[in-house]
């Protein structure tokens, strides 16, 4: 990664968070909490899965020890993101937006405190991807979040052409 990596990490978790945003602009929590994806997912649930994620990725840099167990153990993905979901399945909308907001200012503070060079010589571990440079999962938090704009864009779509 090159020189200003975290001007840049900065910029990209900033946009994907505009745009996730703007995907859900003027949409009520009721609409979010009924509209699904083929997968099963509300965009309610999506929001939360968001938010749930970049919390675990920190997870993932602050402690270690748990990350590297959870990869002994068989990481299953799909079922941590059930189990987490559930987690979360009494807040609504506007607590699933105060959280994200949350996670979000914890991980740009996170992202501040980080020393430029650290971004690219820590090497963390990841249950996931194993071992990364500590700057690439910045990248991971923003491009997971842009992954998730289709899924959100194919639920909000039907609901912008209703009204």
């Amino acid at each position: 990664m090159s020189a200003n990596m975290k001007a840049k990490l900065l910029q990209r978790l900033n946009e994907a968070r505009a745009k996730t945003l703007s995907l859900i602009e003027g949409l009520s929590p009721a609409e979010l909490e009924r509209a699904k994806t083929p997968h099963g997912w509300t965009a309610r649930d999506v929001l939360a899965h968001l938010a749930l994620s970049e919390a675990d990725h920190r997870m993932a840099i602050d402690h270690q020890d748990e990350a590297r167990k959870l990869a002994e153990a068989g990481f299953d993905l799909n079922a941590w993101n059930a189990r987490r979901l559930a987690e979360v399945s009494d807040l609504g909308v506007p607590e699933i937006l105060e959280r994200m907001a949350q996670e979000r200012a914890t991980t740009l503070a996170l992202l501040e405190e980080t020393e430029e060079a650290a971004l690219v010589e820590q090497v963390i571990f990841h249950p996931v991807f194993g071992e990364l440079e500590l700057g690439k999962v910045f990248r991971i938090i923003a491009y997971h979040e842009r992954m998730h704009h289709a899924d959100l864009d194919e639920v909000v779509k039907p609901l912008r052409e209703r009204s």
